[in-house]
């Protein structure tokens, strides 16, 4: 691999800027030393869809001008050699479907499941692309974002990721903890009014941005990970609970998070699905899922 020119970015011209407010890292490589990724236009490499369902020929307009679509064969190309930097050396994930006995059965190449959003010029709707799908409820993850010339007069390619989350989210989607999905318009049609929600929130009310992102940096951490689960019930407690009076003994972040999550759900479209849980009633559920939260938070040792 050569050697990437630049790690950083220091200055951005007011035109097709190179934005990094959700990811870590930049690496630009000077025009021909990774021709590979060369693809003269930008793409964000969507790391779990099974195929894009419904009447869209195959593609879904995300924003104006970003097009999710199944990835062409420079596109391909592009995401293995990519991804193999981070220890992905067979594509069985992308290539295969397992089945029930655990055995792998090849795709046809048509049906291979890379799927990419294409664009051109700057990064920032993929930003918030991104931002957006952190909240919506079909589960879609992105790996990382490949530009073509972010600086000026510069025809050459800069990956923008977050190197920890890449590595954990391939392995996540290769273990089966984030499951293909299909997509439809209706998933899209989501995601649009998140992302304009969050666009157009107030900042100064509260950091959402700043929650989404602390969102993504759990992503950095082992999906089996207990401080991946500590860390979204600190993301829960943070937007829902107060501290409780050392008088009130009703007044527990126990008893605040069920009775606040049993209101808002009451005002959720879609409301949460707790289907799997077997019947159990919400209240049950966030209750033992709050004593496990506390046992994990002090040491604990949990028990099923």
């Amino acid at each position: 691999m050569a050697s990437p020119t630049a790690t950083t970015v220091t200055k951005k011209p007011i035109e097709d800027p190179l934005n990094l407010e959700t990811a870590k890292l930049a690496i630009t490589y000077s025009r021909g030393n990774r021709r590979i990724l060369e693809l003269g236009h930008g793409m964000a490499f969507v790391l779990n869809i099974s195929r894009i369902a419904g009447e869209s020929s195959g593609r879904l307009e995300l924003a104006p001008g970003h097009v999710l679509r199944r990835a062409n064969k420079m596109e391909i190309r592009a995401i293995r050699d990519v991804c193999k930097d981070y220890g992905i050396s067979h594509w069985s994930t992308w290539q295969c479907v397992r089945l029930e006995d655990g055995q792998y059965q090849n795709l046809p190449a048509e049906e291979w499941r890379y799927f990419v959003i294409s664009f051109k010029g700057s990064n920032d709707t993929i930003v918030e692309i991104e931002r957006a799908l952190c909240m919506a409820p079909c589960e879609i993850k992105i790996g990382f974002t490949l530009l073509t010339g972010p600086f000026r007069d510069i025809e050459a390619p800069t990956i923008v990721f977050s190197p920890g989350r890449l590595f954990h989210l391939l392995r996540s989607v290769g273990e089966q903890h984030h499951p293909f999905v299909e997509v439809t318009q209706s998933d899209v049609d989501q995601v649009e009014v998140l992302r304009g929600q969050i666009h157009g929130f107030d900042e100064g009310v509260i950091s959402v941005k700043g929650l989404i992102q602390q969102m993504l940096n759990l992503e950095a951490l082992p999906h089996q990970s207990s401080l991946l689960f500590l860390g979204y019930f600190a993301i829960l407690e943070s937007l829902l609970t107060h501290q409780p009076k050392k008088t009130d003994t009703i007044d527990s972040i126990t008893r605040q998070i069920i009775k606040k999550l049993q209101l808002l759900n009451n005002r959720w479209k879609p409301r949460i699905d707790y289907a799997r849980f077997q019947g159990a009633k919400p209240p049950t559920v966030w209750s033992t899922m709050y004593e496990y939260r506390s046992s994990l938070a002090h040491g604990g040792v949990t028990r099923f």
